[in-house]
């Protein structure tokens, strides 16, 4: 079983968590597959989305730029900062799957308990 998170609790009651996404690419896209695959379709999440592992800080304002980045293709995590997973539609038709995987993908309620 891989590890997804780490929740690591300080002794002085301070919580730190740190999510990485980077091994979460392949089975998003081997859920793609399989629901394109069952309703038919020849096409794969390659031919519909593009998939990739981006800063927390990162938005389409020109911040690559900011940072020296030229593309995302290109941009590997520096282990400074957290990672944000993010899927972009190649299409209009496919901005409604995208959307829903966001929600999903976001879905996660995380909280800070302090015991």
């Amino acid at each position: 079983m891989k590890i997804h998170s780490v929740v690591d609790l300080i002794t002085n009651s301070s919580t730190e968590m740190f999510i990485d996404f980077s091994g979460s690419v392949e089975p998003l896209k081997e859920l793609i597959n399989e629901i394109l695959k069952m309703s038919g379709s020849a096409l794969t999440a390659d031919d519909i989305v593009s998939i990739s592992i981006r800063p927390e800080w990162w938005d389409d304002n020109g911040v690559m730029e900011d940072y020296g980045i030229e593309n995302w293709e290109n941009w590997k995590p520096d282990g400074e900062s957290s990672t944000i997973i993010h899927v972009e539609a190649k299409e209009e038709q496919y901005k409604p799957l995208v959307e829903r995987i966001t929600r999903f993908i976001e879905s996660a309620d995380m909280n800070e308990y302090m015991c």
